[in-house]
């Protein structure tokens, strides 16, 4: 659990290894490299810390409710 949220490590997908948030408010959310072949560098403590920040908006399709930061 991250935030509330349930979360899940995976590694070996298509996508590369990473922090997999579905029903992240109201996106599901992969955290991972930009290259999937790199996603090994990336470690569970530091996707666990990236996600316990992010703030995902209440109203994905309204810019004006998106955070003015991601990250606090």
């Amino acid at each position: 659990m991250i935030g509330g949220y349930p979360a899940q490590w995976l590694t070996g997908g298509p996508s590369g290894t990473g922090l997999w948030i579905p029903g992240f408010g109201p996106i599901d959310l992969f955290i991972t490299a930009v290259n999937p072949n790199d996603s090994d560098w990336l470690k569970q403590d530091d996707a666990r810390w990236l996600a316990e920040r992010l703030q995902p908006s209440p109203n994905t399709a309204d810019p004006a409710s998106w955070p003015t930061r991601a990250i606090g």
